[in-house]
């Protein structure tokens, strides 16, 4: 599975779905409950025990008690004083239980959820880029992320419940094995065959639920389209949205029918162990009480009463350990999904035995480099070649698909090369501590994302500190400065802390596409790096705001090493070596000179862009007079 070579697929198999695995899925969840909440664990437990204790005492014992006390003639007071004390048990059993399961859980729950899913995002933004790329990564991401907080809470319920179920079973068992054995034997062997009946009956609902992750996360897709902004011009102003409706309607036909399918499976089981469990059994044991009794003379009134009572509150409290049991073997099994997610083992770990990156020493050598996605798939990257001094300022073009980003991807390491190396200050970058490599570079990606925070921490990229505050505000307005968007950003009503996006402010500041970009190139100005990669970050820029842009950059740049991406050309007269990728390969390199010189591909693009662009600097002219066009131009 590619991404997820390390991460076993959560399919049905005898090795994983053994009950040893099971209790070893609930026991590790419950130790992570426990790490957060270990209040609630343990007043569960207590609760739990107290209520089941209390129950069974009450049905074993008051009957009889009060039947006993009439043939034996104790006074009204004394069994007046037992029933106030039962009563007071039982109060108390109940507040006890309000308290913990509707206030003092909810309250506790919140840190387990946020426990959980730190680990898990924690998780997720470390796994290997690849994995993004993997359907089968989302499908197992997709059930762990659903399904972790709440099957932590209900292993929580149900594990503690069954403490208290134990302790009421073994009070019934002791209390009825001493007047009537026999009923122990006739009770417990359909629980040994109950055990395979649940087993069945757990797996048919795991593999209904693993078998519509994939449309489930079909139906989410659309609900991501509708609520967020970024999708929501081209849905109104095409007609896009109906064939991602018919793949929503098709999503839930395929759910609908694969819930069909085990809708009947789980009724059947369901249905046998019923018919074995509460008809079956409870006639056979109940007519072994009353032949006893009537024809054998063998128990007094009292104990009759105590075995009917007892064998009715074991049939309760075994149908609660079947019903808990179940929910636990249910728990294990979806828990498994979250261990094989926490449990993959990037291909690219922190390796914290590696080199420390010297930013002295970034001179970059490509060596023989080709690169596939996928194994066995057509390279994108084929035996690459380059080198690049320090302080160098070189742009890579080329047409869309020539592998200008996947060149980006593998110098910023968010993938390993398939074949050759790559070396930075002459050493192999596989070589260094993933975060000391990657904190050389400074870059804005083609698809860069503006995230739901303030304009500071936008550019900064990390937490503000009190220490640095004023350093950081000042970092803020230079690098916003040199992108051009400062003036913008200070003329708004809370300045450089205006909240971006209106995803949680109404308030919030929405920029143009532009205001934007120059917003994340003043990411790459703000942050102290050695490499500044700019991966097609001119794309939303008119040609005269692009112009400022680099020349701004290389101003702020000076003596650093700069590498920026483009299929626009405009800008190569600014580097010092260009090199022009076509189908993964280095077609031409050299100069802006150099290369025109050459009269080869480059020569050829760049005279056709340069005729297109003053084609349409011709026609923005007289509209620009009689008022056309915007301010913004082209």
């Amino acid at each position: 599975m590619p991404g997820l070579s390390k991460m076993k697929k959560p399919h049905i198999q005898k090795k994983s779905r053994n009950r040893f695995m099971i209790l070893k899925n609930i026991l590790y969840i419950l130790k992570l409950a426990f790490r957060a909440a270990p209040l609630l664990v343990v007043a569960a437990v207590v609760v739990n025990v107290f209520q089941f204790a209390v129950n069974t005492f009450i049905s074993l014992f008051f009957v009889r008690y009060i039947i006993e006390a009439m043939q034996m003639g104790r006074s009204f007071q004394e069994t007046f004083l037992l029933i106030l004390g039962m009563f007071a048990a039982k109060a108390l059993s109940a507040l006890s239980l309000n308290y913990v399961f509707f206030s003092l859980a909810p309250r506790e729950n919140v840190k387990i959820t946020a426990a959980l899913m730190k680990m898990l995002y924690g998780q997720a933004v470390s796994m290997d880029l690849s994995c993004y790329e993997d359907p089968d990564f989302y499908d197992t991401y997709t059930r762990a992320n659903e399904q972790v907080a709440q099957q932590a809470q209900s292993v929580i319920e149900n594990a503690t419940w069954m403490v208290g179920v134990i302790v009421s079973l073994a009070m019934i068992i002791v209390t009825m094995a001493l007047s009537e054995p026999l009923i122990i034997l006739v009770a417990v062997i359909p629980v040994v065959l109950d055990q395979f009946l649940a087993k069945r009956f757990s797996e048919h609902k795991f593999n209904r639920d693993k078998n519509t992750a994939y449309e489930r996360r079909q139906m989410d897709y659309v609900s991501r389209i509708v609520y967020q902004q970024e999708y929501a011009k081209e849905v109104r102003l095409s007609n896009i949205f109906a064939p991602i409706m018919d793949s929503f309607a098709r999503a839930a036909e395929s759910m609908r029918q694969i819930s069909k399918v085990y809708g009947w499976k789980l009724g059947a089981v369901r249905f046998v162990r019923t018919i074995l469990s509460e008809l079956v059994v409870y006639l056979a044991v109940q007519g072994i009480i009353v032949y006893r009794y009537l024809v054998d003379s063998a128990y007094t009134l009292g104990v009759l009463t105590t075995l009917l009572n007892g064998y009715t509150q074991f049939t309760y409290v075994l149908g609660n350990f079947t019903w808990a049991r179940d929910r636990l073997y249910q728990c294990g099994m979806f828990v498994e999904n979250f261990r094989l997610f926490m449990e993959y083992e990037t291909k690219m770990p922190e390796n914290p035995e590696g080199k420390e990156a010297d930013p002295a020493k970034s001179d970059i050598c490509f060596k023989n480099v080709s690169f596939s996605y996928k194994e066995g798939s057509a390279p994108v990257l084929k035996d690459l070649n380059m080198t690049i001094g320090r302080g160098q300022k070189i742009a890579i073009v080329g047409h869309n698909g020539a592998g200008k980003s996947t060149f980006v991807k593998l110098l910023m390491r968010l993938y390993d090369v398939t074949e050759g190396s790559i070396e930075v200050g002459g050493t192999d970058i596989r070589e260094y501590r993933l975060g000391s490599y990657r904190k050389l570079f400074g870059t804005v990606f083609q698809d860069f994302k503006i995230f739901a925070a303030s304009i500071t921490e936008n550019v900064l990229l990390r937490r503000g500190s009190e220490a640095t505050a004023d350093d950081d505000r000042e970092r803020v307005r230079s690098a916003l400065r040199a992108s051009g968007l400062l003036g913008k950003a200070e003329g708004l009503e809370n300045g450089l802390d205006s909240q971006l996006t209106r995803e949680f402010d109404d308030e919030g500041i929405l920029l143009s596409g532009g205001e934007f970009q120059k917003l994340a190139i003043a990411r790459v100005f703000a942050k102290d790096c050695e490499i500044c990669i700019l991966d097609e970050p001119s794309s939303a820029l008119d040609p005269i705001s692009e112009s400022e842009v680099f020349e701004n950059m290389l101003k702020a740049c000076e003596g650093k090493t700069v590498i920026f991406i483009s299929h626009r050309l405009s800008t190569t007269v600014l580097a010092d070596r260009i090199y022009l990728l076509e189908e993964g390969r280095i077609l031409e390199s050299g100069s802006h000179r150099e290369l025109m010189d050459q009269k080869g591909r480059y020569a050829q693009m760049y005279h056709m862009q340069a005729k297109r662009y003053q084609e349409e600097m011709a026609y923005k002219a007289p509209c620009a007079e009689e008022g056309i066009l915007g301010g913004d131009g082209i």
